[in-house]
């Protein structure tokens, strides 16, 4: 029987995004984090050790009961900004091993130089045979190479506040989820509003649950230890590649347009009424710069959004001391780039969806104003449902003729096309 009082009811409704606050808030440590077979990252309660408290519910940022999560501006999905910028990190060792400009590492060395922070908590790919990302809190500026380029995943980056007790002043770097995660626990417990001192956000579209990676493996490297490698900028920024990279400097690039594809089979549903893409509770925001101008396409940048006095001194700082080169950029290039309307769009009629089916919706929800449903993007949702059920290897092998079929269908419609192509040509 789901209880009441704590999250398995927001998790049974699809509106877990799997942050990690619950196990943070969770007295009894009755909560852990685990991925399910499509690759979610869920809470799973010990009912053992549970005491019905209440506390995970109760703070969930997802569910949102003490309305602390939307920004308290006009618009919900920019919030209050102070500036935007263009940049990339003036160190060459971290511009060149970054996946855009480098710049949240130059951010995050800058606050351990300065000792504003004794700790960070940040993302790291691992090399393993199985894809594998974490949260880990690293203590030095010597740690940030191994932290650098993002990971499509889903991660608990909350959780590692368990690990980080012991520190005084903390920055933390994460998507929407993971700072509206933050806010709620700073919201809770004086505790966390003392220690957490930077919230570095990450701009983020979705995260493409886990067992996606198992599909773009495929057999490449079985059984060898490896990573993927989302956006390699070495020979080209704009159009970046996919790898997968051995341990021992193997490569094979895979196909950009499978990553794409697998997109809509594994967006978790709580990502589609998720209106923070640009990341409104966080002191900076990142992320790449796509639609806007004077962007170095070559090799890589950043697009920067500061969002407090706090984050504005800090990003002063940074060009002050020249640990980056930032100029000045319009903010409606960014919602255009963004396609921030759009967003507004697909999450209105996403909220409809869930209305329609009784889940548990945001406590917010109504001032995103739901509209009606999108039918494609309800039957993307309701694939997902179903798919999610299966087994692990079901999943994979099903994604697997995905892709096939669809290189396949691909191939027709060039060759359908191409009598058309030459009859242009010839009219010409």
């Amino acid at each position: 029987m789901i209880s009441k009082n704590n999250i398995n009811d927001i998790k049974a409704s699809h509106l877990c995004y799997g942050c990690g606050t619950c196990h943070v808030i969770c007295a009894h440590q009755a909560i852990t984090m685990q991925y399910d077979n499509i690759g979610r990252l869920l809470p799973i309660v010990d009912e053992k050790k549970c005491t019905d408290c209440g506390l995970c519910r109760s703070n969930c940022p997802s569910l949102d009961e003490k309305y602390i999560q939307l920004p308290d501006t006009d618009d919900k999905y920019v919030g209050h900004i102070e500036k935007v910028y263009i940049g990339k990190a003036s160190d060459n060792d971290i511009y060149r091993n970054s996946q855009s400009g480098g710049l949240v590492s130059a951010t995050v060395k800058y606050l351990f130089d300065t000792g504003k922070i004794d700790a960070a908590i940040m993302c790291k790919v691992e090399d393993a045979v199985e894809y594998t990302a974490k949260a880990v809190v690293i203590t030095s500026p010597d740690e940030l190479h191994s932290c650098q380029k993002s990971s499509y995943v889903p991660i608990d980056i909350v959780s590692a506040l368990r690990q980080a007790e012991v520190y005084k002043a903390i920055a933390i770097v994460g998507t929407g989820c993971h700072i509206q995660g933050i806010r709620a626990l700073q919201n809770f417990s004086k505790k966390y509003k003392d220690r957490v001192k930077y919230t570095l956000g990450l701009i983020c579209d979705r995260t493409l649950c886990k067992t996606c990676t198992d599909v773009l493996y495929g057999n490449q490297f079985k059984d060898q230890t490896k990573r993927i490698v989302w956006r390699d900028k070495s020979v080209d920024y704009k159009k970046a590649r996919l790898l997968i990279k051995t341990v021992d400097e193997q490569k094979v690039v895979i196909p950009r347009w499978q990553r794409f594809a697998l997109k809509n089979p594994f967006t978790n549903p709580r990502c589609r009424i998720c209106f923070d893409k640009l990341n409104t509770n966080a002191d900076i925001v990142f992320g790449d710069p796509w639609g806007m101008s004077n962007v170095d396409w070559k090799n890589g940048m950043s697009v920067v959004i500061t969002r407090t006095q706090v984050g504005e001194e800090i990003v002063s700082d940074l060009t002050a001391h020249h640990q980056a080169e930032l100029h000045e950029a319009p903010l409606g290039e960014v919602l255009k780039g963004q396609h921030i309307e759009k967003r507004k769009k697909d999450v209105s009629s996403a909220l409809a969806y869930y209305q329609r089916k009784g889940w548990l919706i945001p406590s917010y929800a109504g001032l995103l104003h739901p509209s009606k449903e999108n039918p494609s993007q309800s039957k993307l949702i309701d694939r997902f449902v179903r798919d999610a059920l299966l087994s692990k290897d079901e999943i994979t092998k099903a994604n697997r003729n995905y892709l096939r079929m669809t290189r396949l269908k691909s191939s027709v419609k060039k060759v359908l096309k191409m009598p058309i192509m030459i009859a242009k040509r010839i009219l010409r």
